[in-house]
């Protein structure tokens, strides 16, 4: 199985909630950022997401998420193969994510924690062999940034030191999307040897829900600083919680180019079978 693959298929992670203004609290800080956005546009279509998806109390808040799923690994030759995964994420000030993925080889726990440092270890091995490797783990990175972003949607994007803009209403298969552009330093890079570019994450909400329907990631390759790489994901069949969070259940990691044209070949599809959700209320 192609490593990359392997590494893309495993975990789930809620990135980067909002950030914390001095002493106000996070419900406090999320109502500010939300008052920042001058653009009429922009603003509507970031709150109507954070309504659709369980609204500004709720992702305020902690919000703990535990659940099962299924990746479907798809090869170049046509083959498949099938992980199941168990995994948590506690998402807060600071955000702790936890997966173990039962592969052929043995159990594999994936982290990305609030600083946005990944770890990766083989249960019952010394060396996991994938922790020196920079390049796989900036690969499971990306995934779960990506997987982060699918759960989160707008409500992830309330922070300092990202620029949003309001793209477009754009006509996309019959159907409206709000398309959203973020510009930022998304994903951590202890080891530049270069300048750092900021990345580039592309949002398509639908037009009438405005739930999140897919993402696109530009990001500087690590060690090749004059090179961009890119993912994009489908995201669907979404899910009200009894907590009242809507989440999707499905994701499906597709490549893609500088022109966000995405592929019709599938890298992975992620499945939750089962999702279970509490929340704190938010500190006043």
């Amino acid at each position: 199985m192609n490593a990359f693959c392997k590494r893309l298929s495993m975990g789930l992670v809620v990135v980067f909630v909002a950030s914390i203004f001095g002493c106000s609290s996070r419900l406090e800080t999320m109502r500010q950022r939300l008052g920042m956005l001058s653009d009429p546009q922009l603003d509507a279509a970031i709150r109507r997401n954070i309504t659709a998806i369980g609204g500004t109390d709720v992702w305020s808040g902690a919000v703990h998420i535990d659940g099962k799923a299924i990746a479907t690994i798809y090869e170049a030759d046509g083959s498949k193969s099938m992980i199941e995964q168990q995994y948590q994420i506690v998402s807060d000030e600071t955000v702790a994510v936890s997966v173990i993925s039962d592969e052929s080889g043995g159990k594999l726990w994936e982290q990305l924690d609030h600083d946005g440092v990944v770890k990766v270890f083989r249960a019952g091995a010394e060396e996991t062999g994938v922790e020196d490797d920079k390049v796989e783990l900036f690969g499971a990175k990306i995934k779960l940034f990506l997987q982060g972003q699918a759960m989160t949607g707008a409500a992830s994007l309330l922070r300092e030191g990202l620029d949003l803009h309001y793209a477009k209403l754009e006509r996309q298969g019959g159907r409206l999307s709000h398309k959203v552009e973020i510009t930022g330093r998304l994903l951590r890079r202890d080891d530049a040897t270069g300048p750092v570019v900021d990345d580039l994450l592309v949002m398509w909400f639908n037009g009438e829900s405005c739930l999140l329907e897919q993402l696109w990631l530009r990001y500087q390759k690590p060690h090749q600083p004059d090179e961009f790489g890119y993912m994009a994901a489908y995201v669907g069949d979404y899910e009200t919680t009894p907590e009242g969070l809507t989440l999707p259940r499905r994701i499906d990691f597709v490549p893609s180019d500088q022109y966000q044209q995405f592929s019709q070949r599938y890298i992975i599809t992620v499945e939750f079978q089962q999702l279970h959700a509490t929340q704190e209320p938010p500190r006043k």
